[in-house]
């Protein structure tokens, strides 16, 4: 939704998290006259009966839709409707934070305006005023933030997909059909890159017009990023590339060869450099508490995988 539909609007945000309170902050920055509260059910049973005073509400992810009485958006569709430069989307069931960060380093390795947000930890509303029309922005996208999806980012990486969150979706095909919904409005412009090892992944490609990558650690694709001869490579136009051979990767996994692997499809298709790739693949470790690197001691090595 676009800012200028929401002026003059009493506003009511739903959800005291980080996107609730960076949306309330924002609005209230934006539209100092106006109405805007904002909720949470720890304010008690009733919290949700503002809603009769306000026009339009905006709904925190994990709070379900048929809470809703009134008209509602979401800070994801706020930020995806409004955002300069391009956006890459992040979903799937595991392997989302650290490739987003992994795309995310390597764009600024090369030395482009980037920015890094949504389910990690940061809400894009925080830097949507400091974007520029070159700027590149990662968002990390949960299916709690996808069910609502208007607009899909620019490219989308979808990886593995496996059973979660039933508590919320109540079925396996409607949490696979909030994550298919980052594909809904991408068109023949766009860029989509899929787990091909992964059927729920491999076989999302139909419900995207963009153009198509896929990535394997198992058997190389027609156009995409796979591991062959202990080495990271890329096929695309009908050329093959090796970009860096495995043991020169610091992070550790087979699992996180499939993250590499989107993470340098999207890099290439954004233009990143040879260079830029490879420096950030020798230097990243990972993220806290996912294979993090702890120390040594009488000839054992420790790795905290806490999360």
């Amino acid at each position: 939704m676009k800012l200028e539909k929401l002026r003059h609007k009493k506003i009511l945000i739903i959800g005291k998290g980080i996107e609730g309170n960076a949306a309330y902050k924002y609005l209230r920055k934006n539209f100092p006259k106006s109405i805007i509260d904002i909720v949470d059910q720890k304010d008690g049973d009733n919290y949700l009966d503002k809603q009769k005073n306000h026009d339009i509400a905006i709904k925190s992810p994990g709070v379900k839709s048929e809470l809703i009485k009134i008209p509602y958006t979401t800070a994801t569709n706020i930020f995806l409707s409004n955002a300069r430069g391009k956006i890459i989307g992040v979903t799937g069931t595991k392997g989302k934070s650290t490739t987003s960060t992994l795309i995310y380093k390597m764009l600024q390795e090369d030395g482009k305006d980037a920015y890094l947000g949504g389910n990690i930890g940061q809400s894009p509303l925080e830097f949507l005023d400091n974007l520029k029309d070159q700027s590149w922005t990662v968002l990390e996208m949960s299916s709690f933030q996808l069910q609502d999806l208007k607009k899909s980012p620019h490219i989308v990486v979808m990886l593995m997909i496996n059973e979660e969150h039933l508590d919320y979706h109540k079925t396996h095909e409607a949490y696979i059909d909030a994550k298919r919904n980052i594909l809904r409005f991408q068109d023949n412009s766009d860029f989509a890159i899929f787990n091909r090892d992964y059927p729920t992944s491999n076989e999302s490609d139909i419900y995207t017009k963009a153009e198509v990558f896929k990535i394997s650690i198992e058997r190389p694709p027609n156009k995409g990023c796979y591991i062959k001869d202990s080495a990271i490579w890329i096929k695309r136009n009908g050329t093959e590339q090796k970009i860096i051979d495995i043991k020169e990767i610091k992070l550790l996994g087979r699992h996180n060869l499939e993250n590499i692997c989107a993470a340098v499809m999207v890099a290439v298709i954004c233009n990143v450099s040879l260079k830029a790739i490879k420096n950030v693949l020798k230097r990243f470790g990972g993220l806290p508490h996912r294979l993090e690197y702890v120390g040594e001691k009488n000839g054992v090595v420790f790795y905290n995988d806490s999360l």
